[in-house]
């Protein structure tokens, strides 16, 4: 949703009014975080299993040497709270990386 500023009349008076947005976001956006509490490559095998499944995830690349995972997702579908969450729930700890 975005603001919309409309001037009625010609002493200015200025109303603020939400509209949605006729324009998608863009599709794809990247997310890299840190993991930690990984052990093995099972560890991030089950992290990137559970991040494909999720409805809107593009692509996941989750690396044990790194403790990253490289996460495609349409931003229309899910959300970056949503893939935190997956991971989260999937027993481990994440950080997000500086862009």
């Amino acid at each position: 949703m975005r603001w919309i500023l409309v001037t009625l009349g010609v002493g200015g008076m200025a109303l603020c009014l939400t509209a949605a947005d006729s324009r998608k976001r863009p599709p794809n956006a990247t997310n890299l975080f840190g993991i930690h509490g990984m052990h093995c490559e099972g560890c991030a095998g089950g992290i990137r299993s559970e991040l494909r499944r999720l409805n809107g995830v593009v692509d996941a690349q989750v690396s044990f040497s790194n403790r990253t995972a490289i996460i495609r997702f349409d931003t229309n579908t899910v959300s970056s709270n949503a893939l935190v969450k997956v991971i989260q729930q999937s027993g481990y700890d994440i950080t997000t990386c500086p862009k």
